[in-house]
């Protein structure tokens, strides 16, 4: 994992006598802040082996990360559907005969299955991750590719400090338009996984 400080030698000079947790502070929420608009740092999470009479799992995270969304889930290897928790009229809990089948999550912590398939089969999520707030850093390949992103979003939030010897309004603008810039890019990238190619929409329904 890439610590915050791995942003540092590309963001201090332009914050000239930041102290450190300021800085830090301000990298994790402009890190929050790509993440969640752009969903790019997507993981498939360790495999969750079920438990005959268990419904509830909780998801395998990486330290300090939270879940944006749940974007895919499979079973034993084969996908199954992703159901919005809020398509429930009754707590699927206490009424499972209203699951149509796959997973949900009430949470974005724990996702439920739609059934008791009993023990030993394995179920495996592909879910957006953020940084969360005690987040001490993101994954190296995350940091590698979006550092300049990330360090543009912390320089539009310190630069506009006003008590701050660094204060420089101009270049907070400049900052918070290679920001936007680099959101807008990278979510047209993650529509296309990278490639050159735009995927077909698929409807879906609760």
């Amino acid at each position: 994992m890439a610590t915050w400080s791995f942003f540092f030698p590309d963001l201090l000079p332009h914050a000239t006598g930041v102290a450190e947790p300021v800085a830090e502070r301000a990298l994790r929420l402009s890190a929050q802040t790509f993440f969640q608009k752009t969903r790019a740092w997507r993981v498939w999470l360790p495999e969750v082996v079920t438990v005959a009479g268990q419904r509830s799992y909780a998801l395998p995270l990486p330290a300090g990360a939270i879940v944006e969304r749940l974007e895919k889930a499979t079973m034993n290897g084969r996908a199954i559907d992703v159901q919005s928790f809020s398509c429930f009229e009754a707590d699927p809990v206490l009424h499972p005969d209203q699951c149509s089948g796959g997973v949900a999550s009430p949470d974005r912590v724990n996702i439920l299955l739609a059934s008791d398939y009993g023990a030993g089969s394995k179920v495996q999520v592909l879910a957006s991750l953020a940084p969360g707030e005690g987040a001490t850093g993101i994954s190296d390949d995350m940091a590698t590719q979006f550092r300049d992103a990330i360090v543009a979003g912390a320089k539009r939030r310190l630069l506009l400090n006003p008590k701050a010897t660094y204060f420089n309004p101009d270049l907070a603008g400049v900052a918070a338009g290679e920001f936007q810039d680099a959101i807008d890019t990278t979510k047209v990238e993650v529509h296309r996984g990278f490639t050159n190619t735009t995927p077909r929409s698929r409807p879906t329904w609760c």
